[in-house]
């Protein structure tokens, strides 16, 4: 947690497996100059909130969130505006909280959601593609009542192609809105 909170002047980082690691709470948040991330495989890290936010100048996070301890996906890219791909899976098969992980992410286009079982809003995420609202769909749990929060831009652009992944979804018990 808090590992390199506010550090205005930090551009890249590049960390190895954090095989012990348990929480990122707000590691690098506030960290404005920071454009690239490369974090080996963090399999019992069960709090990301706030790891980036406000990271306007990141643009690329290469990360391994696989593990399936995540519980609480809080803000975690909240501000990161120039934010285009998050490669690796995050898995949220145990998460609890996801309250706007990608709120003010307006480039991002690609990330690798699976296992989701709670109300996620990506909405803000109107560059989004339709590989990464496919593969969250498809690795969805199947639940009731909870829903997945789209940009109208996104619609607008894949009517077609989104239609069928509405389908997928209320079949799994989601319902897909578009703001």
């Amino acid at each position: 947690s808090s590992y390199a909170t506010g550090c205005s002047s930090l551009i890249d980082v590049s960390l190895g497996a954090l095989t012990n690691a348990t929480e990122m709470t707000g590691a690098f948040s506030g960290c404005t100059s920071l454009a690239s991330v490369t974090i080996g495989a963090a399999p019992k890290v069960t709090t990301v909130s706030n790891v980036f936010f406000g990271c306007n100048s990141l643009k690329d996070v290469s990360i391994d969130l696989s593990g399936g301890q995540l519980t609480n996906f809080n803000l975690a890219f909240f501000g990161c505006s120039s934010l285009r791909r998050v490669t690796g899976t995050i898995d949220l098969s145990n998460a609890n909280m996801s309250t706007s992980p990608f709120q003010g992410c307006s480039s991002l286009e690609e990330v690798r959601i699976k296992g989701l079982k709670v109300d996620i809003d990506l909405s803000p995420c109107v560059n989004l593609s339709v590989e990464s609202v496919k593969y969250l769909v498809e690795n969805a749990q199947s639940v009731s009542g909870k829903r997945i929060d789209l940009s109208r831009a996104l619609l607008d652009a894949h009517e077609e192609e989104l239609g069928d992944l509405g389908d997928t979804a209320s079949d799994k018990g989601w319902t897909i809105n578009y703001k």
